[in-house]
């Protein structure tokens, strides 16, 4: 398992400019790259909201650094940025009630409220559709529509809302997709659709306003990845259950935008049971072309695992 995952970090060096960066879950902590520094990822604890920043050389050394959030009991996190403009770490909590930002640089990160949020009790950060922009997502407003999605811009500077959409879907993560011809992003906004049962829906911001189109509901309290690419192709959301071998795969059809919909595949296994997946790079890693890396629910195994245009999963071994 460390030969993988170690393969897999130095190969994180070769990646320029992925369209996305989507977060996983890995228990006590979050994992998310920096969306346009090859070699950077953060690792976010949930409990204390301290970050460590990841800076991988190409022979292998991880050099890291601590960045604190600023928040506890962290429910969701995000990176956003160009080249040009440098990478954003966000964290947010609904305990909390508000979302920090951090600005990735070597040697030093700082730390700043995201202002001029209406929302109340945030609970969920995404990448917005450009790369100045994010998606918050909270659940605690005034009746009769409880939640909230806010795209905000301008972080850098005085951070002002785009555009705004009041619901009632009990908000859980948002997490990017992207889409393979245009790079335009969609969020997957995962909510819980009834007690027991995870939704998903496809959110984007366009002209000032934001759709947010139900896709499915999956029985089950499921750890989910996004932004996954199977061999032909093809965009996935890749859905399983902590302890279980079980794998569920949502394809999306392109276009990706909130009007896409999906080909389902259920019943499909793991080689083992899993305790998290993180997914590769949409333009690779190294080796590693597309699908997962998948560790185990007892710590002693990691896989890289691909995945089929029929659903099929594919062990490298």
């Amino acid at each position: 398992m460390k030969k993988i995952i170690a393969t897999f970090l130095v190969a994180i060096n070769c990646m320029h400019n992925a369209w996305s960066a989507p977060s996983a879950d890995l228990g006590a902590e979050w994992q998310v790259p920096a969306e346009s520094s090859p070699g950077m990822i953060a690792l976010v604890e949930k409990a204390s909201g301290l970050a460590r920043i990841a800076l991988i050389a190409s022979d292998g050394k991880v050099n890291w650094q601590l960045a604190p959030t600023g928040i506890s009991n962290v429910s969701d996190v995000a990176t956003i940025g160009s080249l040009l403009s440098g990478n954003q770490l966000f964290a947010t909590s609904f305990t909390d009630n508000r979302v920090s930002m951090v600005k990735l640089t070597i040697g030093t990160n700082t730390t700043s409220p995201v202002i001029n949020l209406t929302g109340i009790g945030t609970q969920a950060v995404g990448e917005g559709n450009t790369p100045s922009d994010i998606l918050v997502g909270s659940v605690a407003n005034d009746s009769p529509s409880t939640s909230r999605l806010e795209q905000m811009t301008d972080l850098d500077f005085l951070a002002s809302q785009r555009a705004a959409l009041q619901h009632n879907r009990q908000t859980l993560r948002l997490e990017a997709m992207t889409d393979p011809i245009s790079g335009d992003k969609v969020a997957v906004h995962a909510y819980q659709h009834s007690p027991g049962n995870i939704g998903f829906a496809l959110a984007q911001e366009t002209g000032g306003t934001i759709a947010d189109n139900h896709l499915v509901a999956l029985a089950g309290n499921l750890g989910f990845v996004t932004d996954v690419k199977n061999t032909s192709g093809g965009r996935m959301i890749v859905a399983f259950q902590s302890g279980s071998s079980l794998c569920r795969q949502l394809i999306l059809s392109s276009p990706i935008k909130p009007t896409s919909t999906y080909t389902y595949f259920g019943n499909e296994a793991f080689p083992f049971p899993i305790r998290c997946i993180i997914p590769v790079p949409l333009n690779g890693a190294g080796p590693f072309t597309d699908g997962v890396i998948a560790t185990s629910a007892d710590g002693l195994n990691a896989e890289w695992i691909r995945f089929d245009a029929l659903g099929n999963t594919i062990s490298t071994g």
